[in-house]
């Protein structure tokens, strides 16, 4: 009741009494003088009376002071520790070190780290997942600076497995103009022949010549052709590639899907080639065409030369060429000139002498020599006698020779001006007589052929590559041993890499790993170090629960970790073996980023202060450097049988409780002894008698955003900077009357038994300071709880360090356990909503004003803890609609109309507009909008 309202009571009822009665409140009339006393008066014992109830229920809440347990004990963060860029050693960091954060306000902020490890300048540069069944392998790189987010063994991403055979030839396929050729393959056992070939013929593989550039050009045919692979690319060019250290032709087999345990015992190639005419036919270095010439030219000349060339017969080593022409001969008659004689004429007439006749003389190409330009200069090419005399007139007719292209055959060269073969007419009787008569030998229709049926072709190297295991198999092809072409090379579970430039070898060893679990589904894994003797187990602290939200990961690496080359990275190498059954894609855990040298911090202070008792008998109080404390331990030295020791004394909340018993407030930080406590305690006689070793804490200035903790508490050599990378949180001041009177009634309703929701979210809010929204979804063998902490927006982390506390406390006073349920906690499924909208306003004038306001209205609009129409905060799995907004913004922004709106969500990783849709297919009870980019624009009506 307030004045006005008493004093208008009191004329009411001196009017009922007494009518003519005027009465005014302030008036110098007696009257109303003595009724405005009798009113200040009963105000004043309203007022007293009002403070009963409050003063009464503080003293109430009092009661239950020993019960309610301050849920937050102080801020914690997570302290990134770095070493001098480019030290090759260790740097220890022991537990209790201190790391100060600097404030104007508080002076210097005190963390603590919670356990030691071992730093090193090193930071995961790699990160591959490999799934054996599906035969993947995901490959990123990764960079601390620029951290992408990825799922932890999540098989989404580029695959890069790899299984191929590379057969290298050396210069088989030199100057082809097309591919044909012919694969001999044997299997391991005679079983699998018909197998063998079906799959090296299938769509399961793919056959191709490697190229320069490292793109393949795959074979327009393959087929099974008389038992042997056939393999054709017509109108193809061979190019020779570098694989490795080795150049040459490269026929490449891919295995594309389905990889087959394929054993082979030999492997060879074989093609040919028919009728193809000679590319340069000289005759003493003059060109002639090759479909009709004279070998030895016309008249025959002695050591006259014909010398053929064609780029790829004559490339073939090991090949058996066929030269096949139609030799026939062309006669040319050289005449004797002789001279005419002048007659005489006499008086006797006489006959007249007759001339001359020279019977002319036959000239042969008696003697060819065949021979063949090598690496050193000409050599014999054909030994057989019969072709040095085919060309002295014994044959004619269609003629064929045959030999096997030498090895030494040196290399086509387009500026000489001769070919690799010739034939040099070495012997012809008669040559210099004359008259004579020549008979020229003449090459028609000359044409190579060659093959390699007889000397199959075996690869000058070949190699396997299995994913990124590379194995030379070119001996084992040449003595036909059994080879196993594709293989898998990976562990048979999902595994994860993390590959790291230096050394991680440490005692432990810290990895904080930056984790969302929407599903909180942990995984079982287990950490392996690849040393000298392959992958061996590593002892691990994991404090991430599985992967089921931040922590840190501590191993204890030892110094035998060994540096090596893996899916093309030389590192040294920590692979995570995934244990689970199944692993869907979509309850994977998220990491946002892996950072190296992290420790967990806390808002900690320990001090150790010693004191003197100069009066056993007499009560003693003592006044600690602290306040707020957050834990403390006595300790009183006494003498025993093994001599002066430090013995724990407890502390207790009644001051006559006798034993090794004190007081101990830990607000104030005074600490008590009663009178004739010590009686009956033998005490040391010397030094120190009481030893409190006590910690305290800032409260929620000690709350600091992320780069705020950066100076180390004491000297460490060859540390260079620390930091923190992501906010502390935790930290308050306490409880105040509000929480008290909820937690209490909390406490009294349920019993510390929880069975409906109402009575989990009260559990949880005992337990954890900060508590804002919970939601439980009961399902047929679980329960799952979402909570929503007031510092969610600092990250995951937030939620991971409070989680165990929270599930524990569960667990232990709730039904879950009798009902056989079990509990998964999980943070709320944030949905970050982007909001677009165009207001129409009669002029610009405050058109900012007017820009900002809309923001501000959106965004309190969607925050999920004072967010909604009554300003209360949403519901886990409630989301914004655009006609809520709407009228938000029609209701806050006079003056101007809203002409569109365009709200999209990103749910996955993928933007979703959001329409009645979208909200029909998110079937998700724990989903929750939080603020993303928003854009207001601003339309001038008439313009």
């Amino acid at each position: 009741m307030s004045d006005n309202q008493t004093y208008e009571k009191l004329q009411k009822l001196m009017h009922s009494y007494v009518p003519e009665f005027a009465y005014e409140h302030g008036a110098s009339d007696p009257g109303c003088v003595l009724t405005d006393l009798c009113g200040t008066m009963m105000e004043e014992s309203r007022e007293r009376y009002g403070k009963v109830i409050p003063r009464h229920r503080i003293q109430y809440l009092n009661l239950f002071e020993h019960l309610l347990k301050e849920p937050v004990s102080a801020s914690r963060a997570y302290v990134q520790f770095r070493p001098v860029s480019g030290y090759e050693g260790k740097v220890a960091i022991p537990a209790g070190t201190q790391v100060l954060s600097p404030s104007s306000e508080a002076g210097d902020i005190v963390f603590q780290t919670e356990h030691g490890m071992t730093i090193s300048d090193t930071a995961p540069e790699l990160i591959v997942v490999t799934d054996r069944e599906q035969d993947r392998i995901i490959k990123r790189n990764y960079s601390e600076q620029n951290p992408t987010s990825f799922r932890a063994f999540g098989t989404e991403g580029v695959n890069c497995t790899v299984h191929q055979l590379y057969l290298c030839f050396e210069n088989l396929f030199d100057w082809m103009s097309g591919l044909d050729l012919f694969l001999q393959v044997q299997a391991g056992g005679e079983e699998d022949q018909d197998r063998l070939l079906k799959f090296l013929t299938g769509d399961q593989v793919r056959w191709s010549m490697l190229e320069t550039d490292g793109e393949e050009r795959t074979f327009t045919t393959v087929e099974e052709t008389d038992g042997r692979i056939h393999l054709l690319l017509p109108d193809y060019q061979p190019q020779k590639a570098m694989v490795g250290q080795k150049e040459g032709y490269y026929l490449v087999l891919t295995c594309l899907e389905g990889v087959q345990d394929l054993y082979i015992r030999s492997l060879s190639l074989t093609f040919a080639g028919e009728n193809k005419v000679p590319e340069e036919v000289y005759l003493n270095g003059n060109e002639e065409p090759a479909g009709n010439f004279l070998p030895f030219g016309k008249p025959l000349g002695l050591y006259n030369e014909c010398s053929i060339d064609d780029r790829e017969v004559l490339s073939r080593r090991g090949a058996k060429v066929s030269m096949s022409f139609l030799l026939n001969y062309r006669i040319h008659e050289e005449k004797l000139e002789l001279p005419e004689m002048e007659l005489e004429y006499k008086a006797i007439m006489k006959k007249p002498r007759e001339q001359l006749n020279v019977r002319p003389a036959e000239v042969l190409a008696d003697y060819v020599c065949w021979e063949y330009l090598s690496e050193t200069g000409w050599k014999r090419l054909l030994k057989d006698e019969r072709t040095g005399t085919m060309f002295n007139g014994s044959v004619e007719g269609p003629m064929t020779i045959e030999f096997i292209c030498p090895e030494d055959m040196a290399e086509y060269d387009p500026e000489r001006r001769s070919g690799r073969i010739r034939l040099r007419l070495l012997q012809a009787e008669n040559i210099y007589r004359m008259p004579a008569i020549y008979k020229c030998p003449v090459m028609a229709g000359l044409s190579f052929s060659y093959t390699y049926e007889q000397e199959m072709q075996l690869p000058v190297w070949a190699m396997t590559r299995n994913n990124f295991e590379e194995k030379n198999i070119t001996e084992d092809l040449r003595s036909q041993g059994v080879v196993n072409l594709f293989y898998e090379t990976e562990h048979r579970r999902r595994t994860m890499y993390l590959g790291f430039s230096g050394s991680v070898a440490g005692t432990p060893l810290s990895l904080y790993f930056d984790i969302e679990n929407y599903g909180d589904r942990p995984i079982s894994f287990q950490v392996e170090y690849l040393s000298s003797r392959g992958f061996q187990p590593v002892k691990t602290a994991d404090y991430t629960d599985g992967f089921s939200g931040s922590g840190n990961l501590l191993l204890m690496i030892p110094d035998d970790i060994q540096k090596t080359t893996k899916f093309g990275y030389e590192g040294y190498f920590l692979r995570f073996i995934n244990y689970n059954r199944e692993n869907p894609e979509h309850a994977l855990p998220v990491i946002h980023g892996i950072y190296p040298n992290m420790a967990r911090v806390a808002n900690v202070n320990t001090v150790t202060e010693e004191f003197y008792l100069e009066d056993e008998e007499a009560a003693v109080h003592i006044q600690l450097s602290q306040q707020n404390l957050l834990k403390a331990e006595v300790f009183v030295r006494e003498q025993t049988e093994e001599g002066e020791e430090w013995i724990p004394w407890r502390q207790s909340s009644r001051s006559v409780e006798n034993g090794r018993s004190c007081q101990l407030d830990m607000a104030s930080g005074e600490l008590f002894f009663r009178k004739h406590q010590f009686s009956g305690f033998r005490l040391a006689e010397e030094g120190p008698h009481i030893r409190v070793l006590h910690s305290n804490y800032s409260g929620s200035v000690a709350n600091v955003p992320a780069g705020a903790i950066t100076i180390p508490g004491t000297a460490i050599r060859y540390l260079s900077e620390v930091t923190n990378p992501f906010p502390a949180y935790g930290g308050y001041d306490g409880y105040t009357e509000e929480t008290a009177m909820r937690l209490v009634s909390g406490m009294l309703r349920t019993r510390n038994r929880a069975v409906t929701r109402k009575d989990f979210a009260e559990l949880i809010a005992q337990e954890s300071y900060g508590i804002r929204k919970v939601k439980c979804v009961n399902q047929m063998n679980q329960i799952t709880i979402a909570v929503l902490v007031e510092e969610y927006e600092k990250g995951a982390h937030v939620f991971s360090g409070i989680k165990k506390a929270i599930r524990d406390r569960l667990l232990r006073d709730s039904a879950l356990m009798p009902s056989g349920k079990s509990l998964t906690l999980i943070q709320p499924h944030f949905i970050r909503m982007n909001v677009r909208v165009w207001l129409e306003k009669d002029s610009m004038d405050q058109a900012y004003d007017l820009q900002q306001r809309a923001l501000a209205k959106m965004t309190d609009f969607i925050n999920p803890l004072k967010g909604g129409v009554s300003g209360q905060g949403w519901e886990i799995g409630e989301l914004p609609r655009a006609s809520q907004l709407t009228a938000v913004l029609r209701t806050g922004l006079p003056g101007c109309s809203i002409t569109r709106m365009v709200i999209t969500a990103q749910v996955n990783g993928q933007e979703y507009s959001v329409t009645d849709e979208f909200y029909e297919n998110l079937n998700d009870p724990f989903a929750m909008a939080v603020n993303g980019e928003h854009m207001v624009y601003i339309e001038v009506s008439g313009c």
